[in-house]
């Protein structure tokens, strides 16, 4: 497999993901749909936890986590694995919920489900890291720009849950995937999973945009694709 050198991969990366970067969306959302309750999988440094606002009561899941943002929400970290703290936690619903996790099929697919449990039927689940860029930086683990294959989720639940609002903006550094819609139907059967664990880059990138349902990454276009969001913009 040939490696990409950093200016072949820079080049990739500027015509994969135009427009602005996940975290303006991620607070461009926080802004318009001002969840009361968010929950975030995977927080690192916590510059996406950062951006819930003050009024919102936040949850960040993340077995190691090394916070360098201040916080605005009033913010509770669970030092856990996503399984772990979805096994015990026992709560309310949440308004929003970012999964950025393991970069792993797998995983994604169970924090989803999990995740799913824990919606109402006005929630929003957003899903990082999903539109590969290559075959080296979506298979295996390798240091430095890595997605894993995190995009499976997103044309296993396409496929399968046509009762969702699903759509994938084509954002910096690896896209982004919105869902709503939730209440109808619940998660993923094994039979489902297991077709697209099978599914590799060659697959996915002769029509990513079509198999990933991507939305160009301009708000006058995606914005209204979201009904809830749209409703909440004329009322501002």
């Amino acid at each position: 497999m040939a490696t990409l050198t950093a200016e072949q991969l820079n080049k990739k990366m500027r015509e994969r993901y135009p427009g602005e970067h996940y975290l303006s969306i991620l607070q461009y959302l926080h802004f318009i749909f001002r969840p009361a309750r968010y929950l975030e999988v995977g927080i690192e440094s916590g510059d996406s936890l950062a951006l819930a606002l003050p009024e919102t009561y936040a949850i960040g899941v993340d077995p190691k986590p090394c916070i360098t943002h201040s916080l605005q929400a009033w913010t509770k970290i669970y030092c856990m694995t996503s399984k772990e703290f979805f096994s015990k936690y026992v709560g309310e619903h949440f308004d929003f919920i970012f999964i950025d996790g393991l970069h792993q099929y797998d995983a994604v697919v169970e924090d989803f489900i999990e995740s799913e449990k824990l919606c109402k039927r006005s929630s929003m689940i957003a899903i990082h890291d999903t539109i590969p860029l290559s075959a080296e930086t979506s298979g295996e683990y390798t240091e430095g720009y890595w997605t894993g294959d995190v995009w499976k989720i997103v044309p296993a639940l396409l496929h399968a849950r046509p009762d969702l609002n699903i759509i994938t903006l084509p954002c910096q550094p690896s896209g982004l995937t919105l869902i709503m819609d939730f209440g109808y139907a619940y998660g993923l059967s094994k039979e489902i999973i297991e077709e697209y664990r099978k599914k590799d880059f060659d697959w996915v990138d002769q029509d990513w945009k079509g198999i990933l349902n991507v939305i160009p990454n301009d708000r006058s276009l995606w914005v209204p694709l979201i009904h809830d969001l749209s409703s909440l913009i004329k009322a501002t």
